[in-house]
């Protein structure tokens, strides 16, 4: 049984929301400490440790990358599992084990603002207000907007690509290049579509996250939901650590506290 833990780290060459010049400061400062702790759990789940390269790129193209690198690993490993940069396990639980692997195991739920209504009609009344490419909101409605094309009324949810566990034969399953293809298919023929305002259609942009939930909505591809506790986000809204979390997601970039946390919570353990 071959294992692999992997992440993608690369220079970006634009800027981007979740590399302003703090989060690329932070990522500066504790890049090494990050491998560290993937390398020592990846140890812990007697797996080899690989961050791969694509080159100075964008960060779309860096995020599109993680799932491409899935189907190539699922050539050489039997069970695989694809960890952000900015994620920091916290526990010593082998998700390996945690799983039906012949699944795919990713974190998929609701934006946690789903405007409606009145509420909604004052977002576009409003002139000032910005339609961000990366708010989970919007990625639900370009999803829904693919799905559409294939006359699907999708679900009111969107993927989290931050943890991907998945053996080979589940990956190979998929087809995953191919799906792929077919999602940026639908999604210009979505774009062209008049069915939203301009205001909406101008903030929206390929992204790896809108591209998976569409291929596991439109071809029902069975997977496993990996829950809170192992993708365990802090952000701007949730921002202290908390030791339920298996794999703490460190949207924020907030690292020296978690990592210190982390390291006493383990010392406990």
């Amino acid at each position: 049984m071959k294992r692999i833990i992997y992440s993608i780290w690369d220079e970006l060459t634009e800027k981007h929301t979740s590399a302003n010049s703090y989060k690329q400061e932070q990522f500066e400062i504790y890049l090494d400490q990050l491998k560290a702790k993937h390398k020592m759990y990846a140890d812990l789940c007697h797996a080899d440790y690989h961050v791969f390269s694509i080159g100075p790129s964008r960060y779309q193209d860096i995020q599109f990358a993680k799932l491409y690198e899935l189907e190539k690993l699922s050539e050489e490993y039997d069970e695989i599992l694809y960890l952000d940069m900015d994620v920091i396990p916290n526990t010593n639980k082998i998700i390996f084990n945690e799983f039906d692997l012949s699944k795919i195991s990713l974190h998929i739920r609701p934006p946690p603002w789903i405007p409606k209504g009145k509420e909604l009609n004052k977002i576009f009344e409003n002139s000032n207000y910005h339609f961000s490419y990366m708010n989970s909101w919007l990625k639900m409605v370009i999803k829904k907007s693919m799905l559409l094309v294939d006359d699907i009324v999708g679900e009111n949810t969107i993927a989290n690509t931050g943890v991907i566990c998945v053996n080979s034969d589940a990956i190979k399953k998929i087809e995953l290049s191919e799906k792929l293809n077919e999602a940026d298919r639908a999604y210009n023929l979505a774009f062209q579509d008049n069915f939203h305002p301009k205001r909406v259609t101008d903030a929206w942009t390929k992204n790896n996250e809108v591209f998976i939930s569409y291929i596991i909505e439109k071809y029902n591809i069975d997977y496993n939901e990996l829950g809170l506790r192992w993708n365990y986000i802090l952000d701007s809204k949730i921002s202290t650590y908390s030791p339920v979390g298996y794999f703490i997601h460190q949207v924020n970039k907030d690292f020296e506290a978690t990592l210190d946390e982390v390291q006493k919570y383990q010392s406990l353990e």
